[in-house]
């Protein structure tokens, strides 16, 4: 077996960055414009999704495929 170079944390934070990138370009091609809220409760509920439900199953995706 041949063993990577890249750490899941580094791999993780590709693959976050891939999506994220991906999604802006995504919105700037399409030419659409959204209005954000400006709620602090949003923004909180957002950071805790991001945070919990995406990047955290991508490292528990990698870590658990590495083992």
């Amino acid at each position: 077996m041949v063993e990577s170079q890249l750490s899941t944390t580094g791999l993780t934070a590709i693959q976050s960055g891939v999506v994220g990138g991906g999604s802006l370009l995504l919105l700037m091609i399409t030419g659409q414009t959204i209005e954000l809220p400006s709620s602090s409760e949003f923004w909180m509920i957002t950071l805790y999704l991001v945070l919990f439900c995406t990047i955290f199953a991508f490292f528990a995706q990698n870590f658990a495929v590495r083992k």
